[in-house]
């Protein structure tokens, strides 16, 4: 899949087909446009997304780097998973945030591959890449609770996890951290200064303010709610753009 006549973002999240780039672009990445696979291979792939089986394909196949949904467990452990309930695309129900990760172990994607599909943590993921270094992490920090719980205290120990396993792994300069929780992303920012930053708006005007006003690396828009002139914007503000949703050419 070659991807021509992009709009200048420095990132793009894609199902991954192939990495061939012989594109033209100006942006504030060195004028590359970085490709990472979302949530491995995308939502269109073989493999379940946020799998182990997806993340590799996606690197094999020749992506920079992997977005990933982070969730936390009850017992603060960060795992590898999107949907809000664990109901629907795997044999458990519940959200992440109401499971121990051990209950988590016995829990698989379901498919109509006969193949098993684990969920897996996020030091799980981390530890697929021996040579980690040397990819992009995007880290898309979702805020999944219930109402019973504080959720002051459930960001604190989010905060902490995370700082803990970028530290862990050596992957400061590596690791991209997203959120639609602008106090979250002050609290990383405030350990980590070093990690990038993007912010998850409803839409470009909103995450051009945000971004904007906290002093972001950048903003994470849908391909289909942003125009080349507000990128445009967002460089000249020294904001970088990370694209979701790009489907076609």
């Amino acid at each position: 899949m070659r991807f021509i006549g992009l709009i200048a973002a420095n990132f793009i999240l894609l199902s991954v087909s192939s990495c061939q780039k012989d594109y033209k672009v100006v942006n504030l990445n060195g004028n590359e446009i970085a490709i990472v696979g979302h949530g491995g291979m995308g939502i269109s792939s073989f493999y379940p997304i946020n799998t182990a089986e997806s993340f590799l394909k996606a690197i094999e196949t020749g992506a920079d780097g992997i977005e990933i949904d982070v969730q936390l467990t009850k017992d603060s452990v960060l795992v590898c998973f999107h949907n809000r309930d664990l109901e629907g695309n795997t044999n458990l129900s519940g959200l992440i945030h109401s499971k121990n990760f051990d209950e988590l172990l016995s829990g698989m994607y379901q498919t109509s591959s006969a193949s098993a599909y684990d969920i897996i943590s996020l030091q799980n993921a981390f530890e697929l890449l021996k040579n980690r270094q040397e990819f992009i992490f995007v880290l898309d920090c979702k805020k999944n609770t219930s109402t019973e719980i504080s959720y002051k205290n459930y960001r604190s120990i989010y905060f902490r996890s995370l700082v803990r396993l970028i530290n862990q792994n050596g992957l400061i300069g590596n690791v991209i951290v997203e959120s639609q929780d602008t106090q979250f992303l002050s609290l990383i920012h405030a350990k980590l200064p070093a990690v990038k930053l993007m912010f998850y708006p409803a839409d470009f005007q909103e995450g051009f303010e945000v971004a904007s006003k906290l002093g972001l690396y950048g903003i994470t828009v849908s391909n289909s709610q942003v125009t080349k002139a507000q990128v445009k914007l967002a460089h000249a503000n020294n904001l970088r753009v990370a694209l979701w949703n790009v489907n076609t050419r």
